[in-house]
C-alpha cells in the first residue's frame, strides 16, 4: 500500500490518477463525469479503477470536487471502498502556505487550490495558470505562493452548447478547431469563434495580467479542453495535462507528513 489516488471531479470530466510515492504517475483514466448524487453508479466506478489501476488499498485517496451535490456522496463511497486509506478532501485552508489574496478566500475552488499547489511545486516562480475546462480560468501565483486572483469566463462547450440553445437555427457544432480562422461556413465560423476567440482572449488576458501585476510570468495551460491547440498555437504558454492531479499528490504528501 504505497501509491496516492488522486480524483479530481469536474463538471465534465472526471480525472483519477494513481502516482507513487515518488511522484510518478502509474495509470490515469479520464471519463465524463457522473451528474447524479448516485452512491451505487459511483460505487461501481471506484471498483471499475481499482481493477483498471490494480491497487485496493492507496494510503492515501484525495477529492478534489467541484460539484458541491456530489461531494459528500463520492466521500462516503471512498471512505467504504478504501478503509485503510487516509481520505483527504480538498477545500479552503488545506494549504496553509498559500497565501490567498481574494476578499473571501473560502470561495477558492478546490481545483484552483490544486492547480496552483501544482504550479507552485513546480516551479516556484510568478505563474499564470489557465485551466480550460467546463469554464475558462485564469489564476496568478508568485515565487511566495501568492495567490493574487484570476479571471473566469464561459468554457468552450458551454459557449456552443449556449448558442445553439439560444439560437435554434445555429448547428450544434463539434469541439474542433479549425483550420482557418476565417470560416467558410456556418460551422466553421462558430468553431473559430468560440475556439480560437477562446485562445485569443486567453493570450490577451495573460499579457494584460503581466501588465497588471508589474511583473513577467511562467505561463502554463491545463485542463482536457487545452488539447484542442497545438503548441503553435499557445505561443510562450506551455502545456501541462496532469497540473491539477500533480497538485493533488502534492497535498496529499503534505497531509501525510512529507514537507510541502
Amino acid at each position: 500500500m504505497s501509491g496516492i489516488l488522486t480524483l479530481d471531479i469536474g463538471n465534465s470530466d472526471t480525472v483519477a490518477v494513481l502516482y507513487g510515492r515518488d511522484g510518478k504517475r502509474r495509470a490515469d483514466l479520464r471519463r465524463p463525469s457522473i451528474k447524479e448524487d448516485n452512491f451505487k453508479k459511483y460505487r461501481l466506478y471506484f471498483r471499475d479503477l481499482n481493477d483498471e489501476f490494480n491497487e485496493s488499498q492507496p494510503e492515501a485517496v484525495i477529492l478534489s470536487c467541484v460539484v458541491p451535490f456530489l461531494r459528500d456522496t463520492v466521500l462516503r463511497v471512498m471512505e467504504e471502498m478504501y478503509p485503510e486509506s487516509r481520505i483527504i478532501n480538498v477545500a479552503p485552508g488545506i494549504v496553509p502556505e498559500m497565501n490567498v489574496l481574494l476578499e473571501e478566500p473560502r470561495e477558492l475552488g478546490a481545483d484552483l487550490i490544486a492547480t496552483n499547489a501544482g504550479a507552485y511545486h513546480k516551479y516556484r516562480d510568478w505563474t499564470i495558470i489557465a485551466d480550460l475546462g467546463s469554464a475558462t480560468k485564469l489564476g496568478v501565483i508568485d515565487g511566495d505562493f501568492n495567490f493574487y486572483g484570476g479571471v473566469i469566463i464561459p468554457g468552450i462547450a458551454f459557449q456552443a452548447r449556449s448558442l445553439h440553445q439560444m439560437i435554434p437555427h445555429l448547428p450544434d457544432i463539434e469541439l474542433k478547431k479549425p483550420e482557418r480562422i476565417i470560416g467558410s461556413d456556418t460551422i466553421g465560423s462558430i468553431q473559430s469563434g468560440i475556439i480560437n476567440g477562446t485562445l485569443a482572449a486567453v493570450l490577451e488576458l495573460a499579457r494584460r495580467i503581466e501588465t497588471e501585476m508589474g511583473h513577467p510570468c511562467r505561463k502554463v495551460i491545463t485542463g482536457g479542453l487545452a488539447k484542442l491547440f497545438d503548441p503553435a498555437d499557445l505561443e510562450d504558454f506551455q502545456y501541462d495535462e496532469f497540473l491539477l492531479s500533480e497538485g493533488l499528490f502534492q497535498i496529499a504528501l503534505c497531509q501525510l507528513d512529507t514537507s510541502f
